[in-house]
């Protein structure tokens, strides 16, 4: 039997994970997000295996493309608790004891990633508006920062177009979504796209 987890809990499980890894190795910032990534689609390609289910090419990518955006996802997060910790806005402790809770969670479950194929087009739009939302956030974290260097500052140009972009087509499958309609061909791609662009850049 497969218990499927929440869709934020693999970006929570990773943050947790990748904070470990990060306070133990020296690594250089623009590597983050690949490793994000990467440790998001090994952990989906785990869950696949456990879940005991038919591999075939289809259900692979689902998964592959399940734990990229869980790692994406877990870009974000780690990043807002980094800049949280950077100001002092938020002692450390809260921020564990706020991630805790969910962690455990996480434990008690089974561990599986709901296929994407398998997702509704409204459980898509949130998905996807809430990776909009944890992005733009953090591009704006990053762009109102006084210790800002020109690097991020070319990051933030980039970011700033990319999420002008996803805006629009986001609320376009968010209406295609809730009004019940079938979402034109290629615009869920378009999406996925940019949040591949977006989760491998740097900050």
């Amino acid at each position: 039997m497969e218990i499927t987890i929440g869709q934020f809990t693999l970006p929570v499980l990773l943050t947790v994970v990748l904070g470990l890894i990060y306070s133990i190795i020296a690594i250089p910032n623009r590597f983050k997000p690949i490793i994000a990534v990467l440790c998001g689609m090994g952990l989906a390609m785990l869950g696949m295996v456990y879940a005991e289910t038919v591999i075939t090419a289809k259900i692979v990518i689902e998964y592959l493309l399940a734990g990229l955006m869980g790692g994406a996802a877990a870009v974000g997060l780690y990043e807002i608790q980094a800049k949280a910790l950077k100001r002092k806005k938020m002692p450390s402790m809260i921020i564990v004891a706020l991630l805790i809770p969910t962690f455990l969670l996480a434990g008690c479950a089974t561990f599986g990633v709901k296929p994407w194929g398998e997702r509704t087009a409204i459980e898509k739009s949130v998905f996807f508006m809430d990776f909009y939302k944890s992005q733009y956030n953090d591009t704006m974290a990053m762009a109102t920062n006084p210790e800002i260097t020109e690097p991020q500052k070319k990051i933030v140009r980039e970011k700033k177009k990319l999420l002008f972009n996803m805006k629009l087509l986001v609320r376009s499958y968010d209406d295609y979504a809730k009004g019940g309609l079938t979402v034109p061909d290629g615009l869920e791609q378009k999406i996925l796209d940019l949040i591949n662009r977006l989760a491998t850049m740097g900050g």
